[in-house]
């Protein structure tokens, strides 16, 4: 963002200093674009930044509602050459006009290239970094490089920050960047969004589809995993959850794969009362105690935060909130120097938490792109066995 909407925020009282400088320090540590730690920090409403960024440009703001569900048609009126030279993504087509998001919705040299390539008027739309980032890997995988700016001095000119924030993954969020393994239909022909029923909750059983699972009791230090190449292990792995026919084989399958990774890995029911170890491996994790455990939400701790979000991982130090304190207090009495938590989904609602940590040790050099499909997998092995079960009831 540049520095007229950081202004603007605060002049208007939608952000305070403390809070601008707390994200801004995030962004130096994580980087990415300064929008995404502001939301993910909760200190705005991505409705009060769309509002600001329309009362600043005089253009409608491209929010998520717009942006996540794009017709490959209209995506492909625009060259991939000018989406990646000046950020910009194509969303509707309305009559002979075509909407176009765009962090400058001004640039009119932008606008004119636009509308010769796709011989269109176009309606220049504006939206944030963070959305547009989001937008382009969905739409037209364009990916944004990896950079973690390890500074922590004075803070650059605000041109070299959005030059450089448009280039950023940010993996704080977690969304952007690497290719997404995300599905607009579930197994069942079903859109994704589709609301679960009652009946389906029943199959699933909410929280009680992990009740009654007892806790592995592994060694607390897992022994290493073999020296298998990454897309080999999980190639094996897959076939675990494809062959699941328990959520146990299913949380079995995840935590073998982790196991030789981290020192501590488990994977945590979710339900609207909170969270439940159904099953974890390494210190405390493998404990028949924690097993027994009900970790309440709502108290604003890093599970209700990532639950929340609703991103495809969380990877990052564990914030000393008295909260997050409570919560480790149950799972071995300190904070972690960091953690990383993917949510896993059934048709977009999340089921469960994989969650991992190195113990007392940062985690190292993390494979994101194949934890995120480890994810992606385990929700769909979850979607499979609710099928097979609907099937059997049939």
């Amino acid at each position: 963002m540049t520095d007229r909407v950081n202004q603007f925020l605060l002049e208007q009282g939608h952000i305070t200093r403390e809070q601008y400088d707390k994200a801004r320090r995030t962004k130096e540590f994580f980087g990415g674009p300064l929008d995404a730690h502001l939301l993910k920090l909760g200190f705005i409403r991505e409705d009060t930044l769309g509002s600001a960024l329309a009362s600043l440009t005089g253009c409608p703001y491209a929010g998520p509602g717009h942006l996540r569900l794009v017709d490959p048609m209209v995506a492909a009126l625009v060259p991939v050459e000018l989406v990646e030279q000046y950020r910009v993504c194509p969303f509707a087509l309305r009559g002979d006009v075509l909407s176009v998001a765009m962090l400058n919705p001004r640039d009119a040299v932008a606008v004119g290239r636009i509308e010769r390539a796709s011989g269109l008027p176009v309606e220049p739309w504006v939206t944030s970094e963070y959305r547009l980032n989001l937008a382009l890997e969905r739409h037209y995988r364009v990916r944004q490089r990896h950079y973690k700016a390890l500074s922590l001095g004075p803070e650059t000119s605000s041109e070299r920050e959005l030059n450089k924030a448009e280039e950023e993954q940010p993996d704080f969020e977690g969304e952007a960047g690497q290719e997404s393994w995300d599905t607009d239909v579930g197994l069942d022909g079903r859109p994704l969004d589709a609301e679960l029923t009652a009946d389906e909750f029943a199959l699933l059983g909410n929280s009680p589809m992990f009740s009654g699972e007892t806790v592995e009791t592994d060694p607390v230090t897992p022994e290493p995993a073999p020296a298998v190449a990454a897309a080999d292990a999980l190639g094996e792995t897959s076939g675990k959850l494809v062959s699941a026919a328990s959520v146990q084989e299913i949380n079995a399958g995840l935590l073998d794969y982790c196991a030789g990774r981290v020192s501590r890995c488990a994977v945590f029911a979710f339900s609207g009362n909170g969270f439940k170890c159904t099953a974890g491996r390494g210190r405390i994790l493998s404990s028949e105690r924690i097993a027994q455990v009900a970790i309440p939400g709502g108290t604003g701790h890093l599970f209700d935060q990532v639950v929340a979000a609703d991103k495809s991982f969380y990877l990052g130090p564990v914030p000393p909130l008295p909260a997050n304190r409570d919560l480790f207090s149950l799972l071995g009495g300190s904070l972690p120097p960091m953690a990383m938590i993917l949510p896993l989904k059934v048709r977009s609602r999340i089921v469960a938490l994989l969650y991992l940590d190195n113990d007392t040790d940062p985690i190292d050099d993390p494979d994101i792109p194949t934890m995120r499909r480890l994810a992606a997998k385990a929700g769909m092995a979850f979607e499979l066995l609710l099928l097979r079960r609907k099937l059997v009831e049939f």
